[in-house]
């Protein structure tokens, strides 16, 4: 059987950024576990855009916050329920996400999913100037 770690390791995938997208496929299974069991309701604030949090969307995103700690090659986080860039260490990868796009239709039981644009950093060490076309990766998960 293949498994995502042998699949990276096969196409060469550069083992720093391997690591990265394996740290953020253990946070879609946290995600994917938590949708099944996790309450719906609001959470009583509001995400960097001015839309109303729910509670799933909070939890999304401390899940992966969690687990991108964990990986010491990951620096930096975007995410579109923060207001800025949270810096998480001295790696050299920053990852930008959308924790639970679409998370008002979860209750619906219609799909909703993880979005993440994974970035060499560089010397500026901040996402502030850089382009699409500077993305390492990009993953998408898709719960439901």
């Amino acid at each position: 059987m293949t498994t995502f770690k042998n699949f990276l390791s096969e196409k060469g995938v550069q083992e720093d950024l391997a690591s990265v997208l394996l740290t953020m496929a253990e946070s879609f299974k946290s995600i994917n576990a938590q949708i099944r069991t996790a309450e719906v309701g609001k959470a009583g604030s509001s995400n960097a855009y001015g839309e109303e949090q729910l509670a799933l969307d909070v939890l999304s995103d401390r899940l992966i916050q969690d687990e991108c700690k964990k990986n010491s090659v990951i620096g930096l986080l975007a995410s579109e329920e923060l207001p800025e860039e949270m810096k998480i260490g001295d790696g050299s990868f920053g990852v930008a996400y959308d924790p639970l796009d679409g998370s008002s239709l979860v209750d619906v039981n219609l799909a909703v999913g993880t979005i993440v644009g994974i970035y060499d950093l560089g010397e500026g060490g901040s996402f502030i100037g850089k382009k699409g076309d500077e993305q390492l990766a990009s993953m998408a998960a898709v719960y439901g």
